[in-house]
């Protein structure tokens, strides 16, 4: 069903490093990608990140490894 769609990035201090996506979207199946890169355009170092994805009231978080 369609609702609001939020897609987030975080360091591993807690801090978010950017947004991939904030706004409503119809049903459907989506794809994001993240070029690595932080909310000012500044390449990010190799390491763990978070995602956080966010849809209505549903929210998981889930580590990922970012390999240069």
């Amino acid at each position: 069903q369609a609702g609001a769609v939020g897609l987030e990035i975080y360091n591993l201090k807690g801090q978010r490093v950017t947004t991939l996506v904030n706004r409503f979207l119809e049903a459907g199946a989506y794809t994001a990608v993240w070029d690595a890169r932080d909310a000012e355009g500044r390449l990010l170092p190799s390491g763990s990140y978070l995602y956080k994805l966010k849809i209505g009231s549903f929210e998981q978080v889930k580590l990922m490894e970012y390999v240069k």
